[in-house]
């Protein structure tokens, strides 16, 4: 599958899991950030590492 706008291939073994997620709540889906036609807009997001004792962010930086 090929986003229209962006021309990434996304697998289709990758849809069907985030699809899971998503139904299954673990995950929520957002509609894009939309601002006023010729504004930037930015959105940040941390990788997070899911251990059965814990769980930890591992890209936070002192900038965010």
């Amino acid at each position: 599958m090929v986003a229209p706008d962006a021309g990434l291939v996304i697998r289709p073994d990758v849809v069907i899991i985030v699809i899971k997620l998503l139904f299954t709540d673990i995950v929520e889906a957002y509609p894009p950030l939309c601002d006023t036609k010729g504004c930037y807009t930015a959105q940040y997001e941390h990788t997070i590492l899911l251990r059965p004792s814990c769980k930890e962010v591992i890209s936070r930086g002192t900038d965010y």
